[in-house]
């Protein structure tokens, strides 16, 4: 793009140059000739004219400058668009023999992303009852955050980077009875693949939820704008592990 802009402004350069060269004779001519009013005359039309023909040569040049700039400004928006790396969670999964839940993190782009950063709140609560969007915080018995960093994740499925969550008080009687939740929630900051891009920002937020009527616990979905905030304004003192 930046070689067919420098072409056309040379080509402009030089149509202003032979004008200007053009325009010059003319007058010198119109001048030598100044006894003859009639031939003064004819030659500043013809100046004139070559100006108005150079000045219109110019503007559509600029245009079609403007143009290919413009086509080439959408071809590359449209390039990283559909090739740019697009990181966020996949399917979580509970171990309780080894008292984790993992979550994938899944680049769904084409290209393997940039520098990655997760920034993650775990917090588990034993109420003595659950209730339909239960996240009172005077029911925790422990939490942690974490700062993981990873240098790049490749695309494709399946995810080949899991994140293992260590939740030391978890138990399956509780979540199976509907007395225990436990919630992961935070941020993914990563690099998109392209160089001088934004960082981009994808949320975390899942949480166990216990169905009543088959009478088991699985994980799902939270809404991270809700949760996020709330996690983020409590004192994470002592309780923060960087990966």
């Amino acid at each position: 793009m930046r070689e067919n802009n420098r072409k056309t402004s040379e080509q402009v350069g030089k149509l202003i140059d032979a004008a200007n060269i053009q325009a010059c004779a003319a007058q010198k001519i119109a001048d030598a000739s100044g006894r003859n009013a009639a031939a003064a005359e004819s030659f500043s039309k013809s100046a004139g004219a070559i100006n108005t023909q150079t000045t219109k040569a110019v503007g559509e040049f600029t245009r079609l400058a403007d143009a290919t700039q413009r086509a080439a400004k959408i071809a590359q928006d449209t390039l990283h668009i559909s090739e740019r790396a697009y990181i966020a969670t996949g399917s979580p999964q509970i171990d309780y023999a080894k008292n984790l839940i993992t979550v994938p993190l899944v680049n769904s782009g084409h290209i393997p992303s940039g520098k990655v950063e997760l920034v993650s709140y775990e917090a588990t609560l034993n109420p003595d009852k659950m209730t339909e969007g239960f996240t009172s915080f005077e029911y925790i018995v422990e939490r942690h955050k974490g700062i993981t960093h990873l240098t790049s994740i490749p695309p494709g499925l399946p995810p080949v980077v899991s994140i293992a969550f260590p939740i030391p008080k978890m138990s399956k009687d509780r979540l199976n009875n509907g007395t225990q939740l436990i919630m992961i929630v935070g941020t993914i900051s990563y690099s998109d693949g392209f160089p001088n891009s934004p960082i981009q920002r994808s949320p975390v937020c899942t949480s166990t939820v216990y169905q009543t009527v088959a009478k088991d616990v699985y994980l799902a979905p939270c809404n991270a704008a809700e949760q996020l905030p709330k996690f983020e304004a409590m004192d994470w003192s002592g309780l923060t592990q960087e990966y």
